[in-house]
């Protein structure tokens, strides 16, 4: 049985040209190889296989048909490793039986599988292949694959580029990858054909938005794996939010992107003894470039879909909005097309290279004795506690941009709390997680109404025919931004009487 290793990167059609060219200046023959690959992919109505994470296809290869089981995915983010078992077999018709592997032999036999087993989509490939050695003596295979992924009622088609490691080591895989990623917009894909190829049969709907989900982090881990466990999720976060983004333009996608970079950003200062150095600064420097570039948007969305439309509502009788809202939605437009070159850039694509490369690095020697996880998460939750409750004490006596930086602190302590929380009593981390957030949406409400006021300033500043109805609305903000000072301090008091989860409960006594 092999184990398959590739990188698969998702490539904009239009630079096919100069991926070929990339290629021509890099790869050890003069011409690469091509052929065309028809792929069967096979499982039950019920979809035995698949909930298995097993994967059967027959492939034609030229005269050749080629019978393949692939296993459950071992990487993620756009590296896909998995076992693999290939048989050649006589024909367009699965052949079973001649499975090497005892286990996946006896399951594909068995008569109520074997029986049910049917087409269920098929992929039509043109591959274009060339062959690289580094100078580590590495062997990589180079695909630019281009065609078509056919279910049994919908299309998709398909242009990616695929790195498999055929001999050495998976740093190679990355180190070519990102050489590529200097000059052309390659993006690691999470997804692999046959992956698209079940959501094309499931009929599934438009991508969703995706939220984020708690790391399963436990005790007896060591501070290094909780860390690379909660990248891992953060960059899930991220990329399953691209294709609503990108294909939808959906605000809810733009929202969990953003919100993923937040938690990235927040996930190094959690782990800050673990991502010091010049790698991780050059992540997050690309990090803040893009969590910007979705912010201008954001805003909009917000002020656009939450904020107006509740001021027309009270107010559509003396004032005539539409103007206004029509600058707004041209704006909006603008930062829309700069977020979405964003994304897809090599600069992206970079960023998310980056964090892969650094997720699939060997777990470094420790130094020393390593700090116990339960340790590690006290400290560094009280390190994000300390500056957030000296704010927060004299809450009333700050400045604006002291109260923004409240609400900063506030969703860092949040994030960092919620890392952590697995390795707590659900209860108590469940009380305060519920306090923090409540403290957090006042202040996000006060900080909503101010970023509406710095858009607003700046579409009035364009076009003073929108004066009366931008003056009512700015008198609108400010009312509600009063509104949600005055029930401050009683959320903020609740919060302030609450023990935080992290500290161990004869502790917090001793410290009364």
């Amino acid at each position: 049985m092999a184990l398959e290793t590739e990188l698969k990167l998702r490539l904009p059609p239009n630079r096919n040209a100069a991926f070929r060219r990339w290629m021509a200046q890099h790869a050890e023959a003069a011409a690469p190889a091509t052929e065309q690959l028809l792929s069967i992919y096979y499982d039950t109505p019920t979809l035995a296989l698949a909930q298995r994470d097993i994967g059967l296809r027959l492939r034609r290869v030229g005269d050749r048909w080629l019978q393949t089981v692939k296993l459950g995915e071992q990487a993620g983010g756009g590296l896909h490793r998995r076992q693999e078992l290939e048989t050649e077999v006589s024909g367009e018709a699965l052949e079973p039986e001649r499975i090497a592997e005892r286990t996946i032999r006896q399951l594909l036999t068995r008569e109520d599988v074997a029986g049910a087993l049917a087409p269920l989509f098929r992929t039509d490939i043109k591959r274009t292949r060339w062959m690289l050695r580094d100078a580590g003596g590495n062997i990589l295979e180079v695909c630019l694959d281009q065609g078509t992924i056919q279910g049994q009622a919908r299309s998709m088609k398909l242009n990616e580029v695929e790195i498999e490691l055929k001999q050495g080591h998976v740093q190679a895989v990355f180190d070519l990858a990102l050489q590529m990623a200097s000059t052309l917009p390659l993006i690691p894909d999470p997804q692999s054909k046959a992956e698209r190829g079940y959501a094309l049969c499931r009929n599934a709907a438009l991508p969703a938005a995706s939220k984020a989900r708690l790391p399963p982090l436990r005790g007896k881990q060591t501070p290094h794996r909780a860390l690379k466990m909660v990248v891992q999720e953060t960059l899930r976060h991220l990329q399953a939010n691209m294709p609503g983004l990108l294909d939808h333009d959906d605000m809810e996608c733009v929202h969990q992107a953003r919100v993923a970079l937040r938690r990235l950003r927040s996930a190094r200062k959690a782990f800050a003894p673990l991502t010091a150095g010049d790698e991780w600064q050059g992540i997050m420097t690309d990090v803040q470039w893009l969590a910007t570039q979705l912010g201008r948007v954001r805003d909009l969305d917000v002020f656009l879909g939450e904020t107006l439309p509740g001021i027309e509502a009270a107010l559509a009788p003396d004032a005539d909005f539409a103007p206004l809202k029509a600058a707004l939605l041209g704006q909006r437009e603008r930062c829309r097309r700069e977020a979405h070159a964003a994304v897809i850039s090599s600069r992206h694509g970079r960023l998310q290279l980056r964090l892969l490369a650094w997720l699939n690095q060997p777990a470094p020697r420790p130094k020393g004795n390593t700090l116990p996880l339960r340790d590690f998460a006290r400290r560094a939750l009280q390190q994000r506690w300390r500056p957030f409750a000296r704010l927060a004490r004299d809450w009333a006596a700050l400045s604006q941009e002291q109260r923004h930086e409240l609400r900063k602190r506030a969703k860092k302590l949040r994030y960092s709390a919620e890392f952590f929380s697995p390795l707590y009593p659900p209860k108590r981390v469940a009380r305060y997680l519920e306090r923090l957030q409540a403290l957090q949406q006042i202040l996000g409400d006060m900080n909503d109404s101010v970023a509406a006021q710095a858009l607003l300033a700046q579409t009035l500043a364009k076009d003073a025919a929108l004066q009366h109805a931008g003056g009512l609305v700015a008198g609108w903000l400010a009312h509600g931004a009063h509104h949600a000072e005055q029930q401050l301090p009683g959320v903020l008091k609740r919060l302030q009487n609450t023990p935080v989860f992290w500290r161990r409960p004869d502790a917090a006594k001793r410290r009364r």
